[in-house]
């Protein structure tokens, strides 16, 4: 019988290596890929330990594409990357938002323009590392967490349609990262004690300021006021500074207390800084959203999580003004817009199934519970 094809996306660390082992041995036919995102500026040293997709981590996975005695091949998307990633991070940060570039790269590179090719190729799958699993009941198929849940990458995944997913496989969704490390030292990958990839992986230097700043994006001095609008600091540059944020503000007078950035005002240029309490909110405004099966019912409790492995908070979802909000059962620390509230039918640290989500839009505080705490 005529084994199916898998594409394996490999970045060169130990996840997808052993993805496309797994699937080597579960008799896959399993071609290899790495993608060409970015050419990182020449900095000191030989290799940098932030790019996920250079010169050295397409050697990786060359080693163990040739241990597994499978063909690999090399895909240069940079021109797709630098437009759907690195210039929407940029715009996202001159609009005074904090983008998730994984997010995008998974939503426009690998699950959008990779399948797309995968299909043309004639080749039925599209694996990944990933640490998230999909299961299909009737032809109806779920997006899960993982059940390594100090690994799991669901809350990046969330975009992903019904028609995306009957392509795509998920071989570690079920392992721990102890278990997918000791697969690859049995195997003899070198590639097992790989530190995990971390940060921005085109921000190459140790400032995500100076990469923003050689793409356009202003950093004007401006003013810092109060809840009650009074001005109190100056800061250097709205880019540079994030909701929640202590650090970094230059106080022109005596605070009594530890001040956090609760908003901005591009228009004025001006950061807002409050009290701790002042960051609490109860409904979360989302745009773009995707829902992976039917969007929850007014009534149903769901459960969010806001930030990357955050904690996740019960809520419901309703729709308001043609828009959708996240009614929060309690309020919870204002996060950044342009991060993603991602919504679970169920608990992720318990390989909970993802609904949908969206990007925040914006936050706020209702009437109710501000009384509430204020008093």
């Amino acid at each position: 019988m005529k084994k199916e094809k898998v594409l394996v996306a490999m970045s060169g660390g130990v996840d997808s290596a052993v993805a496309a082992a797994l699937l080597h041995q579960q008799n896959y036919d399993v071609i290899g890929v790495t993608l060409r995102l970015y050419t990182p500026e020449i900095t000191d040293g030989l290799s940098s330990q932030r790019n996920c997709c250079g010169i050295e981590e397409v050697g990786d996975a060359k080693k163990v594409a040739a241990i597994l005695d499978i063909p690999h091949y090399v895909i240069n998307m940079e021109k797709e990357f630098e437009k759907k990633v690195i210039n929407f991070f940029a715009e996202e940060y001159k609009n005074g938002r904090t983008p998730n570039p994984c997010l995008n790269c998974n939503r426009h590179i690998k699950f959008d323009t990779l399948l797309n090719q995968t299909k043309a190729m004639d080749i039925q799958y599209l694996a990944t590392g990933h640490y998230a699993t999909i299961t299909n009941n009737n032809d109806t198929y779920s997006l899960h967490a993982a059940h390594d849940v100090t690994k799991d990458q669901s809350y990046v995944l969330y975009n992903l349609s019904q028609q995306q997913m009957r392509h795509i496989k998920f071989p570690l969704g079920k392992l721990n990262k102890t278990e997918t490390r000791k697969i690859a030292a049995d195997l003899g990958f070198a590639v097992a004690t790989k530190p995990d990839s971390v940060d921005i992986c085109f921000v190459t230097s140790n400032s995500y300021k100076d990469f923003l700043k050689k793409k356009d994006v202003d950093f004007t001095d401006g003013n810092v006021i109060n809840t009650s609008g009074n001005t109190i600091g100056t800061h250097e540059g709205i880019p540079g500074y994030t909701i929640g944020q202590r650090k970094g503000i230059t106080y022109t007078t005596n605070v009594s207390e530890p001040q956090y950035i609760t908003d901005f005002n591009l228009k004025t240029n001006e950061i807002t800084v409050g009290n701790k309490k002042d960051l609490y909110i109860d409904t979360i405004i989302i745009e773009d959203v995707n829902w992976i099966s039917n969007q929850p019912t007014h009534k149903e409790e769901v459960l969010c999580r806001v930030r990357y492995n955050g904690e996740h908070e019960t809520c419901t979802v309703q729709s308001i003004d043609n828009q959708i909000h996240i009614i929060l059962k309690k309020p919870i620390i204002k996060p950044s817009n342009g991060q993603s509230c991602v919504i679970y039918k169920n608990n992720p640290h318990e390989e909970g199934e993802v609904i949908g989500g969206g990007i925040i839009q914006n936050c706020v505080l209702s009437t109710h519970n501000l009384e509430k705490i204020n008093n």
